[in-house]
């Protein structure tokens, strides 16, 4: 399979009926695309205040962002609401701890999670955000310097559900027009 252009990538993943972007289209796509430092250099900034979200491009079916992170900088648990997407490490080392429901969810605000996976992934790693997935995502506090990840969402991304396991809750977050996420970080 031919490499794609960041052009070529964006013709792909626009347009059409909400069917034709699915979970391994999206992942088939962005493995072929060219993450080079043309393409990732005018959307890398940090923040000391939390992980950065840079835009690269959103329409009603689609969103591309960049996260730059500092060691010891996540997200909270969260997911995804109805998106899915297709992380795609730059630079650095990320952390993704995995998070599955324990409980039936039928109780508005609360939700129990226990800790299913927790791997790091390299530069050059992709990974899949499936449709429901609860995770968190980090740079690790021991790391040696910054992360950079490239973060497409087929949606785009509107809003999240955030957990918070240490109280049983979880709430619904808008995403629009956020340009920082918390810095959290957490024991691991």
């Amino acid at each position: 399979m031919a490499p794609l252009s960041w052009d070529a990538f964006l013709e792909a993943v626009k347009g059409g009926d909400a069917a034709h972007l699915t979970e391994d289209r999206l992942f088939d796509l962005a493995a072929r695309l060219r993450v080079d430092a043309a393409l990732m250099a005018p959307h890398v900034r940090f923040s000391r205040e939390g992980y950065a979200r840079n835009t690269l491009y959103r329409d009603a079916s689609f969103e591309a962002i960049c996260l730059c992170w500092l060691p010891g900088q996540g997200t909270p648990v969260h997911n995804h609401g109805r998106s899915f997407g297709v992380v795609h490490v730059y630079e650095g080392v990320m952390g993704c701890a995995g998070f599955r429901r324990v409980d039936d969810g039928t109780r508005d605000g609360h939700a129990v999670l226990e800790r299913a996976t927790l791997s790091l992934a390299a530069p050059g790693s992709l990974l899949l955000d499936r449709v429901g997935s609860i995770h968190r995502l980090f740079n690790p506090p021991e790391a040696a310097g910054p992360c950079v990840s490239l973060h497409f969402y087929a949606g785009p991304l509107d809003w999240m559900e955030v957990f918070d396991p240490g109280r049983d809750a979880v709430e619904v977050r808008p995403m629009q027009g956020e340009p920082v996420g918390p810095g959290c970080v957490e024991e691991l």
